[in-house]
């Protein structure tokens, strides 16, 4: 049996190309990282954070995903995904993937469009802002 500590960390990085992007939109501008693609990620973060140290032959598997995906990712953009080992029951590993900062920049002294707005909007209502 394999010794998977709690508190064991892991990290990827993906760069969103068209390949992991929405398509179905029918605008480039409007070409996100997709949900399927993201929770493909997050998975493979989890199994790459334990696999050295698994047992030779060994392998793991997802069985149960929570995620709700809140913010877009463009193309063009570096996304980080990260996983935390914070529990361990015989075979079954439970992992964190802690949420990832967004950051809105956008100028204030100019009107914003209908949709920069509702996003904006959206994001403030629905984040857990940290200030300071």
């Amino acid at each position: 049996m394999a010794n998977i500590p709690v508190g064991t960390k892991g990290e990827q990085k993906v760069l969103v190309t068209s390949e992991i992007a929405i398509d179905f939109v029918g605008m480039d501008g409007a070409r996100v990282l997709a949900t399927p693609h993201m929770i493909g990620y997050m998975e493979r973060t989890c199994r790459d954070t334990v696999l050295p140290l698994l047992d030779p032959g060994y392998d793991t598997v997802g069985t149960h995903v929570n995620v709700a995906h809140l913010a877009a990712a463009p193309m063009g953009m570096m996304v980080t995904f990260r996983a935390e080992v914070i529990g361990v029951k015989e075979r079954r590993v439970e992992f964190e993937l802690p949420p990832q900062p967004i950051n809105i920049v956008y100028p204030t002294s100019r009107l914003l469009s209908a949709k920069v707005r509702t996003f904006i909007d959206l994001a403030v209502e629905t984040a857990d802002w940290k200030f300071g």
